[in-house]
Order: C-alpha cells, then sequence, then structure tokens
C-alpha cells in the first residue's frame, strides 16, 4: 500500500488550512461566548431549571435573564450564567420552579471571560426571599428548604452601587489565542501525521472519517445521558441482585434471556450507579461493534467512502432515539450489537487460516441470541454469508464449523450455569410463562386489535411503517438493495451470489416476523428487524463498490453525491432529536422526603417495600422482600401461572418473613396497583400498624423492628 511522498509545500499548505480551519472554530466558540458570567455552586434534592435576571436599566423582566438546568444530586453542581455587558443595579435568582425540595447554594461570584473574580456575593447579602419557607446560612453558604406551597421561590441580591462590567480587550485577545492554540495544536499534529503517514487512497477520505467519529459521538453520548428507563430501573436491580448472590430466573422473576442480567451485574461492579457509570458496558458494546463493522467493510472491499456511510447508518439505528426508550441499557441493543460484532469478525475470518477470529464471530452470535431469543432469525443468515471466502465466494466449512464451535460453547455454558444453580426448571417455567405472556398481553392491553389468522397481516404492517419500514428510516439502504438485485440478475450464472441475495431477503422477512412477534412493536423491539436490514444492506455496498471499480472518477463522484444526499435525509430529524435535548445527568424520581424517611427508619441492607421502580434499593442500598420490582395489575394474571411461589399467598409469606422497614408507594403508579393494594399492600399497612408520614410513605413502629 504506497504512502504519500510529502513535500515541504504540501505540510504549509496543510498547516495554513489548520489555521483557517482553527480560525474558524474560534470565530464560532467566540460568537456564543459571553464576556462576563454569574457563577454559583448549588446542590438540589429534585432537578429543575434555575434562572438569573439581572436589572440593567429596565428592571426584572424576561428578555434580560438566563435559564440552565439544574441537576439533583449530592454533590455541588457549579452553574454559570451568561452575562452582557452593561451597568447592573441588581440581580435576582430562581434557584427552581417551585417546592418541594431542598437546596445548598454557596460561591456565588461574577467572573469575566478569563475566570478572574470581579464580585464576590456572600449569602448574607441575599435578600427579598419570596416562596421559601426555610433558610438556614452557615458559614459561606445557604440552605433553603422549600415547601408543597413555594410556587416561584426566588430571592434577590442587591448592589448597593451599579456594577459596570465592561470587556477588555487583553482578555478577548488572551481568551482567542488560547482557544486557536487548543485547536490548532492537536489538528495540525494529526493533519501532519496523516499527511505523513496515510495511505494515499485514504487521505481524500480524512474528512469523512472525522464526520463518522463525531457522529458516532454525538449519538452515543446522547444515550449515555438518557434519562433511566422503567425497565432500565429493573435491569440495574436485576444486575446488582447477582452481584449479591442472586440466580437469574431461581432468584428473578424475569423471562428474558441472560445477557442483560450478566452486563448490568458487570457495569454495577467494575463502575458502580453513581452518574450512570455503570452504562459504559452497553456503550462500549454498542461502539465497539460499530467500528469493527467499519473495518469489516473495508475487509469486503467496500469503497470507505460508502464503508463510513453504511456505518453511519448502523451508528443511526443502533444509536439513535427511534428504537430505544431511552438510554442502550436494554436487550434488544446488546442483541443487535453482539450479531454486528459477530458479522464483522465474521467477515474479517473469511479467507483466515486463524481460529480465533470465527470463534469468536459464533461467540458474539451466540450472544446476540442469548440477549434476545429472535435474533436467531437474523444471526443465523449472517453466519452462513461471513463463511463466504472473499477471493472466490465459496463457502468455508472450517469457518462454519469454528464459528458454530463458538456459538454452541456458549450455550453450554449457558446451560450448566442453570443446571448448576438449580434454576434450569425455574428458566423452563419462565419460558412456558413468557409463551402465554406474549400471545395474549398486547391484546389485552389493547395495543393489538384481537385478530387471528391472516387478518394480522394488515395491522402488524401498519406498524411496521408506521415505526421503520418506510422511506424516512430506508431512503438510504433502498438504493443499495436495488443495487443488489441488479448486479445479481446480471451475474445469475454465479450461483453464489444468488444464493446470498436470497438468504439476505430471507433476514429481512424474519426480522419482520422477529419484532411483529407478541404484537407489541415497542419501540426497542424493531432493533430486532435492524438486524434483518444489515444483510441486503452490505450486499448492497459490494454491489455498488463492484461497479465503481469499473467506471471512472465522474461516477464514483455522482453516486457518492447522491448517497450522501439520501443518509443526510435520513439522519436530519435523529440528529435535530440530539442537538435539541437537554442532558443533564441522572436525577433520581423521589423527592428529599422519600430519601429522608428512608435513611431515617431504616439503614443499608434492610428491605424497604418501593413500588415506583426498583432503582430505589440499588441506589440507597436496600433489598426488596418480593421477587418482583414495581409490579402491575395488568401481569397478576400471568404470575401465578408461571410459578407458585408468585402466588398472592406465597408473596404475602416471604413479605411478612421480611417485613419492609418503610413503604413507598408512588403516587402516579397507584391506579396501576389498585389490586396490589387491595390484596396485599394495605392489609400489611393495617396488620402492622404502619405509622403514616404522607400518602405515599410509611414506616414500620419500633415495636416491629
Amino acid at each position: 500500500m504506497k504512502r504519500n511522498h510529502t513535500s515541504k509545500r504540501q505540510i504549509i499548505t496543510t498547516l495554513g488550512i489548520v489555521a483557517l480551519l482553527s480560525g474558524a472554530i474560534v470565530l464560532g466558540i467566540a460568537g456564543r461566548t459571553a464576556p462576563f458570567y454569574f457563577e454559583l455552586a448549588m446542590r438540589s434534592s429534585r432537578p429543575g431549571m434555575a434562572q438569573l435576571f439581572y436589572d440593567i436599566g429596565k428592571g426584572f423582566n424576561e428578555n434580560d435573564s438566563v435559564r440552565l438546568s439544574a441537576p439533583a444530586g449530592e454533590s455541588n453542581r457549579e452553574l454559570r450564567f451568561a452575562l452582557p455587558a452593561g451597568e447592573y443595579r441588581a440581580l435576582r435568582f430562581d434557584p427552581i420552579e417551585r417546592g418541594t425540595c431542598s437546596m445548598t447554594i454557596r460561591s456565588a461570584r461574577i467572573v469575566d471571560l478569563s475566570g478572574r473574580t470581579l464580585r464576590k456575593f456572600s449569602p448574607s447579602e441575599f435578600s427579598d426571599f419570596h416562596d421559601v419557607s426555610e433558610k438556614r446560612i452557615v458559614d459561606t453558604e445557604i440552605t433553603l428548604n422549600l415547601s408543597a406551597t413555594d410556587d416561584d421561590p426566588h430571592f434577590t441580591i442587591p448592589l448597593t452601587s451599579p456594577l459596570a462590567l465592561r470587556p477588555s480587550m487583553a482578555n478577548a485577545w488572551q481568551f482567542v489565542d488560547r482557544t486557536f492554540l487548543l485547536c490548532f495544536m492537536p489538528l495540525a499534529l494529526l493533519a501532519i501525521g496523516w499527511l505523513l503517514f496515510a495511505p494515499r487512497r485514504w487521505t481524500a477520505n480524512a474528512l469523512l472519517l472525522s464526520f463518522l467519529t463525531v457522529f458516532i459521538y454525538l449519538f452515543a453520548r446522547s444515550r449515555f445521558l438518557a434519562p433511566i428507563s422503567w425497565d432500565e430501573e429493573v435491569f440495574i436491580w436485576y444486575g446488582s441482585l447477582i452481584n449479591a448472590g442472586g440466580v437469574p430466573y431461581r432468584d428473578i422473576f424475569e423471562p428474558k434471556p441472560p445477557v442483560i442480567f450478566f452486563a448490568n451485574a458487570l457495569g454495577l461492579a467494575l463502575f458502580g450507579f453513581k452518574d450512570l457509570l455503570f452504562r459504559i458496558v452497553p456503550t462500549t458494546v454498542a461502539v465497539s461493534s460499530i467500528l469493527c463493522f467499519f473495518v469489516a467493510m473495508i475487509r469486503r472491499r467496500v469503497v470507505p467512502w460508502l464503508s463510513i456511510l453504511l456505518t453511519a447508518q448502523i451508528a443511526l439505528w443502533l444509536l439513535g432515539s427511534d428504537f430505544h426508550d431511552t438510554g442502550l441499557n436494554d436487550s434488544e441493543t446488546y442483541g443487535f450489537a453482539f450479531a454486528i460484532l459477530g458479522f464483522s469478525l465474521g467477515s474479517l475470518a473469511a479467507g483466515s487460516r486463524r481460529s480465533v477470529l470465527p470463534v469468536l464471530s459464533g461467540i458474539c452470535f451466540a450472544l446476540a441470541v442469548l440477549s434476545k431469543e429472535f435474533f436467531v432469525f437474523s444471526v443465523v443468515p449472517a453466519w452462513l454469508i461471513v463463511a463466504r471466502r472473499l477471493e472466490d465466494r465459496k463457502l468455508d466449512g472450517r469457518q462454519l464449523l469454528l464459528s458454530a464451535a463458538g456459538g454452541i460453547a456458549i450455550g453450554i455454558v449457558f446451560l450448566t450455569y442453570l443446571m448448576a444453580h438449580s434454576a434450569f426448571g425455574c428458566y423452563l417455567d419462565l419460558l412456558r410463562f413468557s409463551k402465554t405472556f406474549a400471545a395474549n398481553y398486547c391484546i389485552d392491553i389493547g395495543r393489538f386489535p384481537r385478530v387471528t389468522g391472516l387478518s394480522v397481516i394488515i395491522p402488524s404492517w401498519k406498524m411496521l411503517h408506521a415505526e421503520l419500514y418506510n422511506f424516512a428510516h430506508l431512503g438510504f439502504v433502498l438504493p443499495l438493495w436495488a443495487a443488489a438485485l441488479l448486479l445479481t440478475l446480471r451475474k445469475l450464472k454465479e450461483r453464489s451470489r444468488t444464493a446470498d441475495l436470497a438468504i439476505a431477503i430471507v433476514a429481512l422477512v424474519l426480522g419482520m416476523v422477529g419484532v411483529s412477534v407478541g404484537y407489541c412493536f415497542w419501540k426497542h423491539y424493531f432493533l430486532i428487524g435492524t438486524a434483518g436490514l444489515l444483510l441486503p444492506s452490505v450486499l448492497g455496498a459490494e454491489a455498488v463498490s463492484d461497479y465503481i471499480s469499473t467506471r471512472d472518477w465522474r461516477s464514483s463522484l455522482a453516486l457518492f453525491i447522491a448517497l450522501s444526499g439520501l443518509f443526510l435525509f435520513v439522519a436530519k430529524t435523529p440528529t435535530q432529536i440530539i442537538f435539541a435535548e437537554k442532558l443533564s445527568g441522572y436525577s433520581p424520581p423521589w423527592d428529599s422526603l422519600v430519601t429522608e424517611t428512608i435513611e431515617k427508619h431504616s439503614k443499608p441492607g434492610d428491605y424497604i417495600l418501593a413500588t415506583e421502580g426498583p432503582v430505589i434499593y440499588v441506589a440507597m442500598n436496600r433489598r426488596n422482600p418480593i421477587p418482583v420490582g414495581g409490579p402491575a395489575d395488568d401481569i397478576l394474571p400471568y404470575m401465578a401461572a408461571a410459578n407458585p411461589t408468585l402466588q398472592m399467598e406465597s408473596l404475602r409469606a416471604e413479605l411478612e418473613k421480611h417485613l419492609p422497614k418503610v413503604c413507598y408507594f408512588a403516587g402516579w403508579f397507584r391506579p396501576h396497583q389498585k389490586k396490589w393494594h387491595e390484596l396485599l399492600y394495605d392489609p400489611l399497612l393495617a396488620k402492622y400498624h404502619y405509622i403514616k408520614v404522607d400518602d405515599r410513605l410509611w414506616y414500620l413502629p419500633d415495636s416491629h423492628n
């Protein structure tokens, strides 16, 4: 592979381009950077929006104000409110829209662009408190306790004399110089390194590679910082149970395959719950699968720019918000990511005599199925296609066997684990439950019409078309599929191409079937369908690359413009969504009163009962007395049939055996748990004389402790 012969002129030209690019970046940053900031450190028990009003001669008004998201948490968070130049007469700070919460504020000051402090404010200077039930000043910080009646909490920071804030040219140049150097130095090193060491044919794709890197980062960051969904709460709790010695299916009532349990256990064990760091595991798996896919496309001789665009499309399916409730921590994400990894490693292994990659490919395929069973519809076709040698497109029996051996080994390990921990029978019970549940649940709750036979096709297709199988989602890959079909028709004598296209079409159809099983059509289920889109898209990219290899650069440019335009069309709305998101990290859904009551009347390791969502057990290091998290009335008819230990009498006995020190019944979820309250919760409160804090909170009296 030839490398560039770099001259001094090329280096100087490159540095000039980098300098211009750095200057453009600096101008963009400077245009959005205020000359002054009002800073403070705040800790709040509830998330909300903080707003700073400033009087620069017009009084306090909405136009002269700045709003910032104020996350909840146990540590101080710095808030920086941008201030324009002007003569300031007073400030008004609204720490949150309304109560109920507790917050602490300290280190209020005004700084300039360089970070130099222009004016400090002590809490004793704060005045005119409005809708603040209680305030307490200790040294350099002030604590505010807000009640439910505090509808518009705020206070004023008066200035005894007007404070003139005028921008300094010296500070502005210092900021520009520092920002320019921070941009120029790494970009110059990357550009010169690329110029000196990159293969010649890759130089033209440097910009596209940069785009792909930024694209993946933005979408991965969006999913990493997304709120925790209901399902994810349950998965996190399952992971904590495994770390505490629990066994799936024996100690956990959940029919999902095992990957989601052990992945969350690994994330909590390695990184903990705080600041969502446990999400490093699903994010790493997802991003790794995308990067491996890109390398595999190059190995399969897809032209670099098309490899980049197709990889970006895979990233859009895997990381975009369209097919996730919130974050990446769900079974379908793991299934799709492992399916991509299996395909990519298998492609890299094609024609190689090494045994490691085919075995790893089989392991990843097996993990995809053990993430969600219906990925088997995509895994088997992918397993067949990647086993073809790229040189002559003949099936490599050795790779098929090695890959199958890796997958079978994972299956044997899983079954051995279940039998060794007396969980195999429970697993079979839950499979029977899952079959009954899938056949009836979504029909019973009215999500899908009660039809049978061929009549299910029309309503199923309507839901499939609305979520995934439409031009808005498939506009980029449809021309690739057409290219695969045209190439196959041109080379009908090559049976391997015809067989591959037939296998890809089967995978596409089976992907639709996998999404439709159970008729739920939840957002994340459609990742099963995207796995079915993978194979025809890859075959299409290979067909386009084959066509380009016989044409001049003008054909390649025309195809690049057309396909790039289609990709931008498909990516436009998801990209707008992530730029519009206001991500502030994790904030517990319960308020400070819940935290205070639990901490006051129980200690770490004690049993509490929280029916809103089980993540509270993980966050507060408490235990759940029953083996289900946040049960609702609509699953009650299915539970007893799944396992005798889940009958109401058994649950009542378990609850009384491990009396919860505190019971927390979230108000918003109570209408979904009427039968649970009638049959289980309310009799428990009455029998053991629980003491009421409010309608949601009860604690066990000392006489029963």
